[in-house]
């Protein structure tokens, strides 16, 4: 503390410089130190890495500051990472409900859709669900569709109105609406053919908070 800064801050602004600073013992030995510097250059979490050698989060975050150029390969390895996932979430919503369109795919993966929609925009305007979709049940034999859509859309209404009665304006997520109505799950990928209970269920999450637009996403 003789320019009246401590070892760590020191450490930290000469890393980022690019100079090295000789090592102390103390928590990190050797070995615990190669083993952290591998996993934190490959993105692991801090809390993970940091519970893997026994060490708290603190040291790893002074690891990570003090190490020459190794904040910035994590922070990388950690946004490969996250793109790699948020990817793989929507192109299976794109695989398995590509039917619901934009607003209720999001609904099923709203972290994916963010991460995507603020930091790999570009890629999502080329992954978004085509407004004619094939019908999945188009093979089975013929339905009354309006009659179920008339039904199931009646049973959207009264789980609302009972979810509400206990939760208030609370936001209300897509899941919760098929786990209150479990006929609703199967019929996602049928929603062309069943516009009620599309607009029931867009009216529900409108009214409850939900997912009605980019605004009350990001805002």
């Amino acid at each position: 503390m003789a320019v009246g800064i401590d070892v760590g801050t020191a450490m930290a602004w000469a890393a980022k410089e690019g100079l090295s600073n000789p090592r102390r013992p103390k928590k990190l030995i050797d070995e615990v130190r190669r083993k952290l510097i591998v996993d934190l250059k490959l993105g692991v979490d801090k809390s993970i890495a940091a519970q893997g050698v026994g060490v708290s989060v603190g040291t790893i975050t002074r690891l990570l500051l003090s190490e020459v150029g190794l904040h910035a390969t994590w922070c990388q390895a950690r946004e490969k990472l996250s793109r790699a996932d948020a990817r793989s979430d929507w192109e299976e919503l794109l695989r398995t409900h590509a039917e619901l369109g934009l607003k209720l795919m999001r609904s099923l993966k709203p972290a994916a859709y963010a991460w995507l929609y603020r930091h790999d925009r570009a890629w999502l305007d080329d992954h978004k669900p085509g407004r004619a979709a094939a019908m999945a049940t188009s093979g089975l034999p013929r339905i009354v569709w309006d009659a179920r859509d008339e039904a199931l859309s009646a049973e959207i209404r009264r789980a609302v109105y009972e979810m509400g009665r206990s939760a208030g304006t609370r936001r209300l997520k897509l899941w919760e609406l098929y786990q209150a109505v479990p006929s609703l799950k199967p019929k996602l990928t049928a929603l062309g053919r069943l516009p009620l209970t599309r607009r029931a269920i867009e009216q529900a999450l409108r009214s409850r908070g939900g997912d009605a637009s980019e605004s009350d996403l990001f805002g």
